[in-house]
């Protein structure tokens, strides 16, 4: 019998090296050994990702296009280029709060398109969240804006039906106007911010001291007529011409203050919103509408008349002080007798120049009437 062999024929691999077990699997050729494990021979080494340039354009054309969808609208009373000023800060504000974050967390934060991605996300509702509550902010000031509108046009119709109805140049209550539209104002700077909102509130501040001397005038007009005014029937005495003469006096007084408030309105206004803060180019703009809306050179003209009427009124009183004794009244023609022909004419002539004033008014309210029906409020 022959020897058994142990080595390995020549050509063979030795037993214990590379050899395959019984039952075993031969490696895969796709595969190399790496310590105790076997890795892909196809494997893509671990390296940061590039940005994607052209998925971030498609991000930022359409974060422009949101930004422009939640933009505000531009305020009644500004100027069209605010709205694209305004525009442009609200897209540079979104751009700013989403790509910003983006390419930080991208440039150190391993250069991962998905941490990126997040940070814009998450800066996007942040932007619009703010851009949402501007857009709310603006929608709130439009709204305030039309109410002031409304309220000025019922002040104009209400106007317009209490002169309409009086055109005989009966009293009417401009204080009370003015009361109503100073109120609106106040209103309207409660609810607007910035320069036009204390603008505002300077012109309701202006209106307010113009209602109370227009009261005091109204009153001291009213005190006068309560005893009877020029009506001659109604003088039982001397003393009761002394009475109505003082009263006259307190209502020139009145009207001077008056006058004198109409005369400084506009540097009164303007100096109101410089001590409010509000920019020189607000104060000549609001300074302007507001003269034209309160229609400066008419309100002048009725206080021109008015001041003309309170001083022949007063001419007519000293007249039948001073002639006390020398004329009467005749009840059957309504009309006042004179000793002497020239207290006479002078009566007929301070009578007669009080009967133009009256139609210089009854004209004027008509005009007004007119006018109302164009022209705006402030």
């Amino acid at each position: 019998m022959g020897s058994i062999r142990t080595e390995p024929p020549a050509g063979e691999p030795a037993s214990g090296g590379g050899s395959t077990e019984a039952g075993g699997v031969a490696p895969d050729p796709g595969t190399v050994a790496s310590g105790d494990r076997t890795a892909p021979a196809f494997a893509v080494p671990d390296v940061p990702e590039t940005f994607g340039v052209a998925t971030w354009v498609v991000v930022v054309v359409f974060l422009l296009c949101a930004a422009q969808v939640v933009v505000p609208d531009t305020r009644p009373w500004e100027a069209s280029k605010i709205g694209w000023i305004r525009s442009g800060a609200y897209v540079f504000v979104t751009l700013l709060f989403t790509l910003g974050p983006a390419w930080l967390f991208w440039r150190f934060g391993g250069r991962r398109r998905r941490r990126a991605t997040i940070a814009c996300v998450v800066g996007l509702v942040f932007a619009v969240s703010g851009v949402a509550v501007g857009r709310q902010r603006a929608a709130d000031e439009v709204a305030a804006w039309e109410d002031v509108e409304e309220e000025m046009a019922g002040i104009r119709s209400e106007l317009r039906r209490v002169l309409s109805q009086q055109p005989d140049g009966g009293p009417v209550s401009a204080s009370r106007l003015l009361d109503r539209m100073a109120a609106v104002y106040g209103s309207f700077s409660q609810q607007v911010k910035g320069d036009f909102g204390r603008a505002v509130g300077a012109m309701a501040e202006v209106t307010r001291e113009m209602a109370t001397a227009i009261r005091a005038s109204e009153a001291a007009l009213a005190a006068f007529l309560e005893v009877g005014g020029l009506d001659v029937s109604t003088f039982p005495e001397q003393d009761s011409v002394v009475e109505r003469l003082a009263r006259v006096d307190v209502l020139i007084a009145r009207q001077a203050d008056l006058d004198a408030l109409v005369g400084s309105w506009a540097f009164r206004l303007r100096e109101t919103m410089r001590q409010a803060d509000v920019r020189d180019r607000m104060i000549e703009q609001v300074a302007r509408e507001f003269e034209r809306g309160m229609a400066r050179g008419s309100v002048a003209e009725w206080m021109k008349m008015e001041a003309e009427g309170a001083r022949l009124m007063r001419e007519l009183l000293v007249l039948l002080q001073e002639r006390w004794s020398r004329w009467r009244y005749v009840a059957d023609e309504n009309s006042v007798e004179f000793d002497d022909e020239e207290a006479r004419q002078e009566y007929d002539r301070l009578t007669n120049a009080l009967a133009d004033v009256a139609q210089h008014e009854v004209d004027f309210r008509a005009r007004r009437v007119e006018a109302l029906a164009a022209q705006p409020m402030p």
